[in-house]
């Protein structure tokens, strides 16, 4: 990352900037910062943090022109010699190699879930199951987002259309500075109960809802107008008595 930023200022900085390779690859650094980090400024109505999985990729290229002009510096082109004598020069690129190494593993040990991570993943798949085969197409699902894991595998059981069931998304999708967002689908989680709850509920037609008991439970327990149909350790799924 710092390497890649180091690189990007110096693509700006040296006349190689003037080329088409320096200027495609400027313009995909500062786009893709910029959608990651100010979505406002462009308008644009995308979630940012998805935005941001992709910086990765132009930040490698421009750490590895850092690398290379770096090894050029050192090197008297001329003499075909360099300044630096070459046990330092292999120090210097172990050093660099054994950090990029430890990065890459660690990153990659952080993207690994534990076995009990995967165990809440199946306790999500039985509940989507039990709800596939026991509504029918006159039936709306609204399920959370925010604390049910693997919620995104949820519409394979039912495969009717990509934004079914509804979701209640992550909490800051609902301040969105640049567009208004609808906001039934928090409203109908979080608050079923209040007149805006309500009206949601009688405008979208939901009967089902899927939450995290332990986050979402205490406000369909309290109320009458919701049955628990189905339970386990992750998911509740709760039957709106219209």
């Amino acid at each position: 990352m710092v390497l890649g930023i180091i690189g990007l200022f110096m693509l700006l900085a040296l006349r190689t900037r003037k080329t088409y390779a320096s200027a495609i690859l400027i313009g995909w650094v500062v786009a893709i910062l910029l959608m990651s980090l100010k979505p406002q400024w462009l308008y644009l109505d995308i979630p940012s943090n998805r935005i941001a999985n992709y910086i990765s990729y132009p930040l490698s290229i421009a750490g590895a022109f850092a690398f290379v002009w770096g090894i050029n510096q050192v090197k008297n082109i001329k003499f075909k010699k360099y300044y630096l004598n070459a046990r330092v020069l292999y120090v210097l690129f172990l050093i660099l190699a054994t950090f990029t190494a430890v990065s890459g593993l660690y990153d990659n040990s952080q993207s690994l879930k534990d076995r009990g991570e995967y165990q809440k993943a199946v306790q999500t798949f039985n509940a989507s199951d039990y709800l596939a085969n026991n509504t029918g197409n006159e039936d709306v699902i609204l399920k959370d987002h925010n604390y049910i894991i693997a919620d995104a595998w949820i519409k394979l059981f039912f495969m009717r259309d990509y934004s079914y069931p509804l979701s209640r998304g992550f909490f800051k999708r609902y301040e969105d500075p640049v567009k208004k967002r609808e906001m039934c689908t928090l409203w109908m989680i979080s608050t079923p109960n209040t007149v805006n709850g309500k009206k949601c509920f009688e405008g979208t037609g939901t009967n089902f809802i899927m939450v995290n008991p332990d986050f979402d439970g205490s406000q369909f327990e309290k109320s009458k107008e919701f049955w628990k149909i189905y339970s386990n350790e992750q998911i509740a799924v709760y039957y709106k008595n219209i």
